[in-house]
């Protein structure tokens, strides 16, 4: 497992599946995306995220799935320092036979005083034949945090289905498009620090054949 600090406020972009140490120094923010495309294979990322004391991280994976692609993705949001803050987001669009696991770990010692810390998954299922399990953890020893946990899977909706239909676009038109907009929301709340540049080298938010 790597293990990942720098010196600097900045956002950094890990284009792979590759297992990763996130840790953020004192009263530094540091923002991560993780993106992921997979088309086969069996894959296991595992992501420790630790905001030292006063710090704050905020991690970002979007992950893209396709024919008999599995990935099982673990992650420890690991508060040791009091005030620390970390905000983890993932989200995941499955194709044909996919499978995708989470399970998540939200885990506070008793130095974590005033922690806060906020973990939610997000799903698309655009096959009936892919899978997604979901299972978040709470591990908690400080008395004074606060902590956010959620998580959903889904279809297109037919009538989402109906409106694209009804504006003359084609079935595989509107799957590029339902899901690069949901994987690209992901980015909503840093899109003024992420330039168009580095949006355009995120392999989930490229338009691909399907």
């Amino acid at each position: 497992m790597k293990s990942e600090k720098f010196k600097k406020n900045d956002i950094v972009v890990f284009h792979d599946a590759q297992s990763r140490e996130l840790t953020v120094p004192e009263g530094l923010t540091r923002t991560y995306i993780v993106d992921v495309l997979l088309s086969n294979g069996e894959h296991v990322l595992n992501l420790t995220i630790e905001p030292k004391k006063d710090s704050r991280a905020y991690v970002v994976v979007l992950a893209k799935l396709k024919g008999n692609a599995t990935l099982a993705l673990h992650t420890n949001q690991f508060h040791d320092a009091p005030s620390g803050f970390s905000d983890f987001l993932c989200k995941v669009v499955l194709f044909d036979s996919t499978r995708f696991s989470y399970s998540g770990t939200i885990n506070i010692t008793k130095n974590g005083q005033h922690a806060h810390a906020y973990q939610r998954n997000e799903n698309l299922l655009m096959s009936e034949s892919a899978y997604v399990s979901s299972e978040p953890k709470l591990e908690i020893s400080a008395n004074e945090v606060f902590c956010t946990h959620g998580a959903t899977i889904g279809y297109i909706s037919p009538e989402i289905q109906y409106y694209m239909a009804s504006r003359g676009l084609s079935k595989k038109k509107s799957v590029q498009l339902v899901s690069t907009g949901f994987l690209s929301s992901g980015l909503d709340k840093i899109k003024e620090t992420f330039i168009e540049r580095d949006l355009g080298k995120m392999s989930v938010l490229k338009v691909l054949d399907y």
